[in-house]
């Protein structure tokens, strides 16, 4: 009788895991296997599991792959029946049958075919059925992709051949009958099979009878375990023996009895076993020789155990190498798909970056970094923390409140991971690279600082721009030098505004220094937006060297300041660049306010109003759902413009302008919350006093008591942040709007308060606003 391939029942949904189908049935062919799929079904639930029944009861096993689709369902079922899809009957069925169940379930990343996708409840209830399967007991296996799930199905091998050679024997001894024992058992798969086929029998009688062949099987491996001890008994009892001159049947006979106590089994109940494997195996020619080796040891056959399991070594190892070689072909198709997923993944997060959608982005990086383990890949695994640190820094900057110093923090602690592996010595322009773009970082997060961890953050920005420009030289890398170089300069300029005096005015020239450099490479011709923003970047210090300079030096700074802007905008435009036009227009407002402090009259008015038109200009780009940061500061500026063309007004104009000015302070504070951004709040904070100051100078009353009263409310709030330990100059000069505030607000009290608040220690001199020249010159001191 020729030896029938074993069947295996292949149960998975069509829609979601066809193509999984169709490589199960290709990997069971190469074992020797006869696929078996059941794809037509009547409509009631009874009857499909009664044709299921009959179809998986003459199957050997059944392969179940789970993935996330419920699938197809009988269309009629009675009331008392749950939802079960046909391939949940299936595996119902099989578990009902005892059959060998081998379940795959795919992972949420599993490439699933393309499908109509299900509604709620059909995703749930199959959702239960993943959850029942994954918390149960029974052995499942977890597979991420089609590869992973063929080498599993391979993985199948050695079952699959103990199936066969079962069926083997199991054929041989319902023709031979040689041994009861064995022949029942052939009996009970012969009656087991019949009875599911027919359906004439209950499903007690079904499971009582797998349950007998499960116990027969469990017998030989009692048998073989009970020689295997024998041998193991046998071979440490040799030694200590040998001065017997026992024969080996002796030897063996102790060590049986010595097996049989251990057991608490009578000596011939256990030699019985012993003799009836030995019979099973004599009679079935195609017993494994291992099973020989074990039937030939009990016999005391040494020399013929020994040939037959050599045979048994050599098969073993055959199914050994053969396994590990798929085992190694799988891994490398597991590493190039991986490596395909890695590059997949890092190529959506720069798009996603790119479109600034940076949460996703975020998300996809992360999900890179999952499968990319450091020790294996550590420059991939550098890149991808590099590319990660970027997006959460940009990311950052679009958005409000405690968000920004968490996301920077990330993106500081990607940007060091990266160095890690990015080292100077290894891989210098990586380093460098890495370098210039933490410092970036570190210069962001300490504008969202104060005090002593803002000043530590600046001196770690310059550090990171210093050391990459050791290794981007202007000879080896001209563009990464001036890049570098512009970029040192913003941070000695952020540094410069926390100091005074000679260290303010060091700190100023050699930011001034690192942009001429920048733009020694940054032309015009050759880099258009790098020149702008150089541009850009010089101006600003020469704006901030003219505040801190008087008569002629200060006109030429501010007006070197305003041509380095207007330049720069002759790139910067707003069709072409709206977010640099935007910032190149809020840095000139404040340049043109500056200039019109330095001015009278007519010159006055229009340096003002052209001051003025730059914020408004910028909140056009600058909004506060798009970038909430950069509106509120520019919020905060176009106060202070209004401020000051409010002192230059009379009448309706000048309340108007201080209504709009209050209005701008204010809603700047809405972002620039001192827990997010203490140096924007109290900038905001200081000029709304001064807005204030001025409304209460024009009016009268209860109003102008008020008013006062927010006005240095303000300015104290300013001078939470504005210490005199970490911004000496713009602490004096909050602390002089303070001391004009409480000397005005004296006038609305009388007796004791009236002179507590002209005496109080703030107020270092007396201040009067009866002169609009003087009050607004005043105002453009104090309003900084």
């Amino acid at each position: 009788m020729k030896p029938r391939r074993p069947d295996i029942f292949v149960s998975a949904t069509t829609a979601d895991l066809g193509s999984c189908r169709r490589l199960i049935k290709d990997a069971l062919l190469s074992l020797g296997c006869t696929p078996i799929e059941q794809d037509h079904f009547p409509p009631a639930t009874g009857a499909v599991r009664d044709m299921l029944r009959a179809t998986i009861a003459g199957c050997d096993a059944v392969i179940h792959i789970v993935g996330q689709a419920f699938g197809s369902e009988p269309t009629e079922r009675a009331d008392h029946e749950p939802r079960r899809s046909y391939t949940q009957l299936e595996y119902d069925i099989a578990r009902e049958l005892g059959k060998p169940v081998y379940v795959f379930i795919c992972g949420d990343r599993f490439p699933y075919d393309d499908h109509e996708p299900e509604d709620e409840v059909r995703r749930a209830l199959q959702a239960q059925h993943r959850n029942r399967l994954l918390d149960s007991d029974e052995l499942h296996h977890p597979v991420d992709t089609p590869d992973d799930l063929r080498v599993r199905v391979h993985q199948l091998q050695e079952r699959v051949e103990r199936i066969s050679a079962e069926l083997r024997r199991s054929q041989r001894r319902m023709t031979q009958g040689v041994v009861v024992a064995v022949a029942l058992l052939a009996l009970l798969a012969v009656g087991l099979w019949w009875v599911n086929r027919k359906g004439d029998v209950t499903r007690d009688q079904v499971e009582q009878a797998a349950e007998q062949v499960a116990n027969i099987e469990t017998e030989l491996d009692k048998q073989r375990r009970y020689i295997r001890q024998v041998a193991d008994v046998y071979s440490r009892q040799q030694a200590d023996l040998a001065e017997l001159k026992l024969s080996d049947e002796e030897r063996f006979n102790l060590a049986l009895a010595r097996v049989a106590e251990d057991a608490g089994m009578p000596e011939a109940e256990l030699r019985a076993a012993i003799d009836l494997f030995v019979a099973a195996v004599a009679a079935d020619p195609d017993a494994d020789f291992y099973d020989r080796a074990l039937a030939e040891f009990a016999q005391r056959r040494f020399a013929d155990a020994a040939r037959s399991a050599a045979r048994s070594v050599a098969s073993a190892r055959q199914q050994r190498r053969a396994a590990e070689a798929l085992e190694h072909a799988a891994q490398q198709r597991a590493d190039a798909a991986r490596q395909r997923e890695r590059d997949a993944l890092k190529l959506q997060g720069q798009a996603l970056a790119a479109g600034e959608d940076y949460a996703k982005a975020v998300d996809v990086y992360q999900q890179a970094l999952a499968i990319t383990p450091r020790l294996d890949q550590p420059e991939d695994w550098a890149e991808l923390q590099f590319y990660l640190a970027n997006t959460m820094d940009n990311w950052a900057a679009r958005s409000e409140g405690d968000a920004i110093h968490t996301k920077r923090a990330a993106a500081i602690k990607a940007f060091r991971a990266a160095l890690e592996v990015y080292s100077r010595e290894a891989l210098p322009q990586g380093w460098a690279t890495v370098q210039n773009n933490l410092g970036r970082a570190l210069r962001n997060q300490a504008s969202a600082s104060d005090g002593a961890g803002r000043a530590r953050l600046l001196a770690e920005s310059v550090q990171a721009y210093r050391a990459a420009l050791e290794v981007f030289t202007r000879e080896a890398f001209p563009q990464g030098w001036a890049i570098a170089q512009n970029n040192l300069g913003t941070a000695l300029f952020a540094q410069a505004s926390g100091a005074a005096g000679a260290a303010r005015t060091r700190l100023l020239d050699e930011a001034v220094e690192a942009f001429r450099a920048a733009l020694k490479v940054r032309t015009r011709e050759a880099f258009p937006q790098g020149w702008a923003a150089t541009q850009t970047n010089l101006g600003g210090a020469f704006f901030e060297q003219a505040l801190a300079s008087a008569g002629a030096a200060r006109t030429r700074l501010l007006a070197e300041a305003v041509e380095a802007f207007r330049a720069a905008l002759t790139v910067r435009t707003r069709e072409a660049l709206p977010h640099g036009w935007a910032g190149t227009q809020n840095s000139l407002g404040n340049t043109l306010r500056r200039q019109a402090s330095a001015s009278n009259g007519a010159a006055r008015t229009r340096l003002l109003a052209e001051s003025v038109q730059a914020f408004r200009a910028a909140l056009e780009v600058y909004t506060r759902d798009a970038f909430p940061q950069d509106w509120a500061m520019t919020q905060t500026n176009l106060g202070a413009a209004l401020t000051r063309q409010a002192m230059a007004s009379d009448g309706a104009s000048h309340v108007r302008l201080l209504g709009e000015a209050v209005e701008a302070f204010r809603a700047a504070l809405e972002v620039h919350t001192r827990e997010a951004f203490p140096q924007g709040w109290a900038k905001a904070q200081n000029n709304l006093g001064a807005a204030l100051f001025g409304q209460a100078s024009a009016s009268a009353g209860a109003a102008r008591t008020r008013l006062f009263g927010e006005a240095v409310e303000a300015f104290r709030a300013a001078l939470t942040v504005r210490t005199r330990e970490a911004l000496p100059q713009s602490w004096a000069m909050t602390q002089t709007s303070l001391g004009g505030a409480l000397f005005e607000q004296a006038s609305g009290f009388a007796g004791a308060a009236r002179a507590g608040l002209r005496h109080c220690p703030t107020l270092r001199q007396r201040l009067t606003c009866t002169d609009r020249q003087r009050r607004t010159e005043r105002l453009d001191r104090l309003a900084k």
